[in-house]
């Protein structure tokens, strides 16, 4: 979560995953509970972070 918040930012984070509200704060609030709860959530989390992998290798980072 850390960082997918740290690449994309809270807000844009929070329109890409409902669950995730735009602060840091969220952070904080036992995602790893909500995604053991939710695995639609999870898998969705999961998916976004390997984009991003994939995404910034693409980019040079």
């Amino acid at each position: 979560m850390t960082q997918l918040a740290d690449f994309y930012g809270w807000d844009d984070l929070g329109q890409r995953i409902p669950l995730c509200a735009a602060s840091p704060t969220s952070q904080a609030s036992a995602p790893a509970q909500m995604f053991a709860q939710t695995p639609w959530a999870r898998e969705k989390v999961e998916s976004l972070y390997l984009f991003m992998l994939r995404d910034q290798k693409r980019q040079g980072f």
